[in-house]
């Protein structure tokens, strides 16, 4: 289970908490997702509002309003009225999870280009072409947590695309007849824009040519780019 310390600093954490209770005079207390303060374990467990922080689905954290103990906190200046307080408290884990996604993004966008480096360094060995398709398969499948990848080629004639690599996809598929580019909208979609190409639903998208070997497979959403070298046209990924 994620934790808010997984994406934030506690000076960021704490900065945030401090800026929203000065706005609303009174404390606004960021918690862990079972309810606990971040800061400040003198605060009272009453909590009479409460929001939750969710990222990706998940719920990392918790915000809401409190009241200091005897011991000590932040002074009250009075009684806010509840409405002001619940958009504020949304506002607050509103700009939390953002905080939280850019640290996501950023940390997946690091891993990409790290596996690009990895590819780049492999590739520019001296490979045979199967090893380097093999690799990009599992490396594309990897880095995209896709169910399966292929690489189909172009035939020397230019009218058939060929499966030479893929991973995670089961022989049974793999043993289906090579795809006519002629009979094929969505490949000739793809050559045509030279651009990956988005499609929602391979079990019912009539430009898919194996719609239903795709259901046997368990595939549902696909992306499927075009491989160019030195502006030729090689197949699609």
């Amino acid at each position: 289970m994620a934790l808010l310390r997984d994406y934030l600093t506690e000076q960021t954490l704490r900065h945030v908490q401090d800026a929203f209770s000065a706005v609303a005079g009174q404390a606004m207390v960021i918690c862990s997702a079972g309810g606990q303060p971040v800061f400040d374990a003198n605060w009272d467990a009453a909590y009479p509002l409460d929001v939750p922080l969710v990222v990706d689905g998940e719920t990392i954290g918790r915000v809401r309003t409190a009241r200091p103990t005897a011991a000590g906190g932040v002074p009250l200046r009075g009684v806010l009225q509840q409405p002001f307080l619940d958009k504020l408290l949304k506002l607050m884990a509103n700009v939390l999870a953002e905080f939280c996604r850019g640290t996501t993004n950023r940390r997946r966008r690091l891993s990409q280009l790290a596996t690009l480096h990895r590819m780049m360094e492999e590739f520019n060995g001296p490979h045979e072409l199967q090893d380097i398709l093999s690799s990009v398969t599992r490396t594309v499948n990897r880095m995209l947590k896709a169910k399966a990848c292929a690489v189909r080629l172009l035939s020397p004639d230019g009218k058939e695309l060929v499966i030479r690599a893929a991973h995670s996809i089961s022989p049974q598929y793999l043993d289906k007849r090579p795809i006519l580019l002629a009979d094929s909208p969505l490949d000739q979609k793809v050559f045509e824009s030279d651009k990956p190409v988005y499609v929602e639903d391979v079990r019912q998208d009539p430009r898919v040519v194996y719609r239903d070997q795709a259901r046997r497979e368990g595939l549902v959403s696909a992306l499927c780019a075009p491989l160019i070298y030195k502006k030729k046209r090689l197949g699609v990924l």
